[in-house]
């Protein structure tokens, strides 16, 4: 393959030019390494080492970006000029080796140095972390940024015929792919994290434990379980607790190293012990909720609590709080809680007092039911069937304000962390609220860009399931600035890939635009 071009006419680089330029010259490359290691095959054998440890970065979720400069008049060079640009797992840009080696001994990542990171506008070859772009011009009518880099669907497609059907399905998570936890095991009921390590519960299969260490996420134990209803899993005690039917199923998790790193989980194996605990209740055990160190609140289709001492491993006690069944339990207080909310199925939310073992108040002021319940900072965040999120204050049954109103999508599911409130909408779309202001500041795409079910923040890590049990995550930046550019559509994306699909699913015309300030 040849792709020639007079010098004169350079001045002006299209995309489908780029990536032609590019694929040349790499075929240029393969056929002058071979001359040289003939020559020198000690100098080439350095250079491969070297490209090597300049893609390690990639395994840790690192982008790298070369953008083409535009040029004016003519231009001589026989390769355009270019800059170079890494993207840390978080998002966070970095121009220049010493941005990077600051970034590293803060983080103190001592995993990578400033070795595995160059800064020439040589390919390492490694799409999609390494993508190739052309800067475009500096729009006066542009006051989000002062560059734009733009990414064309034909000239993506023409780098990914590049890799084999076996690499296209290791080069990252930003790509088109069912999970990177691996297995689809039917409606995921609950997802929760503990040391590390992330439990996907499954309805009419059990619990898969993965670990989170790593770009790579890895299976290391399932306990097998056919009817389960809720789960939650204490990491102080290391058990996995089950609701299953009229059963509640204690299950002791142990940690064992296996290989020589023990710092690493992918080197570890968990186990069960086969002498699990049960306890027998009085009807379906509907929702769980654990207090530390050594309780477990049982929500029961009777309209029952019951607490079970993890520790004792007995049964504390039991009493009576609504008529209705019980689906949902939080507390504000994380340990001795003296209040607990609980949802019925009718959509009342209770507020109940753990020393009287009565209901104090019924929280006021949704007009319609309520399904679903997250608390935070003495605060409860309950959705209703229109779609609105209302804030009370525990405590008092004060209505605080209205945290989502008039929203024409319904709600599947909520999660609060760190001052922003997640929501799942029908719309398939995750978007994230400033719970200061209001405002809603990104959006984002869900496990396999399905309706939502779960949804939970570990970290920087965005974490989602579906009701076919897909299972994933992405990095959450709440400094990006990925706009759709369509009139009428301003949504604001915490990750590039999600706006590229937002606008190759939704817009017949892409447009995709990262808005990202260089």
């Amino acid at each position: 393959m040849s792709y020639r071009r007079d010098s004169d006419s350079r001045s002006e680089w299209s995309e489908t030019e780029m990536i032609k330029f590019e694929m040349a010259e790499t075929e240029s490359t393969n056929t002058a390494t071979v001359m040289a290691l003939k020559a020198n095959p000690k100098r080439s054998f350095e250079d491969l080492q070297r490209s090597d440890s300049w893609s390690i970065p990639f395994s840790f979720g690192w982008r790298r970006e070369i953008v083409y400069r535009r040029t004016q008049g003519s231009n001589k060079r026989k390769t355009p000029a270019a800059d170079v640009y890494y993207f840390s797992p978080s998002g966070e840009k970095f121009r220049s080796p010493t941005e990077i080696d600051k970034f590293l001994k803060l983080n103190r990542d001592t995993k990578l140095t400033t070795q595995n990171f160059t800064f020439k506008t040589k390919k390492i070859n490694q799409w999609p972390n390494e993508v190739c772009c052309q800067a475009s011009k500096r729009g006066r009518r542009s006051s989000r940024s002062q560059f734009r880099t733009n990414y064309n669907i034909e000239n993506i497609n023409i780098e990914k015929q590049e890799f084999s059907t076996e690499e296209q399905q290791t080069i990252g998570p930003e790509l088109d792919r069912t999970s990177c936890f691996p297995g689809n095991y039917g409606p995921v009921v609950e997802v929760c994290v503990a040391s590390s390590y992330l439990y996907v519960a499954y309805g009419n299969y059990g619990v898969h434990v993965y670990s989170l260490d790593g770009y790579k996420k890895k299976a290391v134990h399932k306990i097998t379980n056919q009817d389960l209803q809720c789960m939650v899993v204490s990491e102080l005690q290391g058990l996995v607790v089950i609701g299953s039917g009229r059963q509640l199923s204690l299950c002791k998790v142990t940690l064992v190293n296996e290989g020589p790193n023990i710092h690493h989980h992918d080197q570890c194996c968990m186990h069960t012990n086969v002498q699990n605990s049960t306890f027998d209740m009085t009807s379906t055990v509907n929702c769980l909720l654990l207090i530390a160190p050594s309780l477990v609140y049982c929500g029961l289709a009777s309209g029952d609590i019951s607490v079970i001492n993890i520790v004792k491993n007995k049964k504390k006690e039991e009493y009576k709080c609504s008529d209705q069944p019980i689906m949902c339990l939080t507390s504000p207080e994380e340990t001795s809680p003296r209040l607990l909310c609980a949802l019925t199925r009718d959509g009342k939310v209770l507020v109940i007092s753990t020393l009287t073992k009565t209901v104090i108040t019924t929280l006021l002021g949704h007009s319609q039911s309520v399904f679903n319940l997250c608390v935070k900072q003495r605060l409860l965040y309950g959705i209703a069937e229109d779609s609105t999120v209302i804030a009370h204050k525990i405590y008092s049954g004060e209505k605080v304000n209205d945290v989502i109103t008039n929203n024409k999508l319904s709600i599947n599911c909520i999660h609060y962390n760190a001052d922003f409130l997640y929501t799942a909408s029908s719309d398939r779309l995750i978007r994230c609220y400033d719970v200061k202001t209001g405002k809603l500041t990104h959006v984002y795409y869900g496990a396999n860009r399905k309706v939502i079910s779960k949804i939970l923040v570990y970290k920087n890590m965005l974490i989602t399931a579906n009701a076919t049990g897909t299972v994933d995550w992405v990095a959450i930046d709440h400094t990006a600035e990925n706009y759709c550019q369509k009139v009428g559509c301003n949504f604001n994306f915490g990750n590039v890939w999600h706006l590229f699909w937002h606008e190759t699913e939704e817009h017949s015309t892409p447009l995709l635009t990262s808005t990202k300030s260089v």
